[in-house]
């Protein structure tokens, strides 16, 4: 017999718990959220999860200071055990990137980001181990830093359950509902789910669940790899976020001090099946993250990784997500596709999709640029930096 809500919410990571706390807070009547696996166990649960404001574009630097801003103040707001560590962010930019770095900057201190320049001297005071040379602009941001990923979205989902809202794991979405031209809910391995509104989170099994009712999304899915090192017998110990322009890395602070590394533009993407990907990282992966660390920590070089992670990059053409209503199927509703950046901006795309699906719009913040059509009208989001760093 079907179940129903006023909204279906599928995909239980980042994107999909930001909008179940939303709308719970919001008052949006009967919300369930389902998750094929557990809570966060996609992509959002392998993600370096690093907060910063450091974005080109004005709207997405609005969303990542509203984020960074419920982090912040996780334990008022949500409830519970803290997510983030305020460690701060330090951005290393070589010479070619000075105007680049020096516009945005002035844009992001504008709209409110803290950031400031610091001497690349002073960083490596800062930072034990790095070595400054070729540095041209290094920017601080001091409230930044990162979360853990998988607590982040059990408490914004807790929180969401606490007021109501249906929480629903390790059920499996089969197909999207249609009747008339609408989508009317989900059918899953179990049940089914009628609802006025509909919400695809999928992170990578999006895509082909909106296919099912004919919405082909400019969506692929990335194999992303990041490598956990222990570099304190080297004396080596990592105090901040670091985003590296110059070798192409970025670097996060583990518990007991290790090192989260990962790779950043530009650098070649592997295009898989979600349901069938090699899920242990390449040694030849592995070789070039060591070489580029050595490069900026001399003292960590034969340092090999502990443990690596691999998960998946759900991305659009311009690296950013697609957010609000799908104008071709009235009832649905979408949040997908963010790429690396879903987790810095994810809860506030939460709560504008929220305010869109309660009150109609979003007054905060510009929905607009977000929404499918962007692609079929030439609007879409740029970079100064080039690539995919938004």
């Amino acid at each position: 017999m079907p179940t129903s809500a006023d909204v279906v919410i599928i995909g239980g990571g980042i994107l999909g718990t930001s909008l179940a706390y939303y709308l719970a807070q919001k008052g949006a009547g009967d919300v369930v959220l389902l998750e094929r696996a557990s809570i966060a166990d996609g992509s959002t649960g392998k993600s370096a999860a690093i907060v910063r404001m450091h974005y080109t574009n004005p709207v997405t630097v609005q969303l990542a200071l509203r984020s960074r801003d419920l982090f912040l103040n996780w334990g008022e707001r949500v409830g519970g055990p803290g997510v983030y560590t305020q460690c701060g962010w330090y951005f290393l930019a070589p010479s070619h990137q000075e105007d680049n770095v020096r516009r945005n900057v002035t844009m992001q201190r504008a709209l409110g980001v803290d950031a400031e320049f610091v001497d690349a001297e002073l960083l490596a005071r800062r930072v034990r181990g790095l070595d400054p040379e070729g540095i041209n602009l290094v920017v601080h941001e001091p409230l930044s830093g990162y979360a853990d990923p998988v607590a982040t979205c059990v408490g914004l989902a807790g929180a969401a359950a606490q007021k109501g809202v249906r929480i629903v794991a390790g059920v499996n979405v089969r197909r999207l509902l249609r009747e008339g031209g609408r989508v009317t809910g989900v059918d899953t391995d179990g049940d089914t789910y009628t609802a006025p509104v509909t919400v695809l989170a999928a992170g990578p099994w999006a895509g082909a669940l909106a296919s099912g009712v004919g919405l082909e999304l400019p969506l692929e899915n990335y194999r992303e790899q990041e490598l956990m090192f222990d570099p304190t017998s080297a004396g080596v110990r990592l105090d901040a976020s670091i985003s590296n322009m110059c070798e192409q890395i970025y670097l996060r602070p583990r518990p007991n001090g290790g090192m989260l590394v990962g790779r950043g533009y530009p650098k070649p993407y592997e295009s898989v099946d979600p349901n069938a990907f090699n899920e242990r990282f390449d040694p030849e992966f592995a070789a070039d993250v060591e070489t580029r660390l050595a490069r900026r920590f001399p003292a960590l070089r034969g340092l090999r990784p502990k443990s690596g992670v691999v998960g998946l990059y759900t991305v659009t053409p311009d690296w950013h997500p697609i957010v609000g209503p799908a104008d071709a199927c009235p009832g649905l509703w979408l949040a997908v596709g963010g790429s690396g950046h879903s987790f810095k901006i994810g809860p506030a795309i939460g709560e504008m999709l929220a305010d869109q699906i309660v009150a109609g719009e979003c007054r905060w913040v510009d929905a607009e640029p977000f929404k499918l059509s962007r692609f079929a009208s030439g609007a879409r989001f740029s970079s100064s930096y080039g690539g995919n760093r938004a």
